[in-house]
């Protein structure tokens, strides 16, 4: 019998048609459990490190905004008169002359605006 290249005859073997072991079974297992979006994001998060420093970084800014203003001595909307233009850490005359008088002054961490209005409290309450 002459072969022709197109048609392919394959002798099948009977065992071949057996069913799978529970070992051949287990050896074709490839997947793995499925990863929600979610998951997959906060697994890769907590495997960047600058990302954690970050992500602890801003939730202590968060934790600060609401906490500070409750115990800074300056409010965000006060003006404070003679106190225009401070650079940061820096007094007023009249709060020189209260440090002078042997009082507890805090000084403006920011600095001031135009208005005497203290930077910090207000970066503050902004970032709520």
């Amino acid at each position: 019998m002459k072969e022709n290249p197109i048609s392919f005859q394959m002798k099948l073997n009977p065992d071949d048609f057996l069913p799978a072991t529970n070992e051949e079974k287990e050896s074709l297992v490839v997947m793995r459990e499925s990863v929600s979006f979610w998951k997959d994001g906060f697994r890769r998060l907590r495997k960047n490190k600058v990302a954690m420093a970050s992500l602890v970084i801003i939730i202590l800014i968060m934790i600060l905004s609401f906490i500070v203003p409750s115990f800074y001595p300056y409010s965000y909307k006060t003006q404070i008169k003679g106190a225009n233009n401070l650079a940061p850490m820096q007094y007023s005359q009249d709060e020189l002359a209260r440090i002078d008088a042997g009082e507890s002054v805090f000084p403006h961490i920011l600095g001031t605006d135009k208005m005497g209005r203290d930077y910090a409290i207000r970066v503050m309450m902004g970032s709520r």
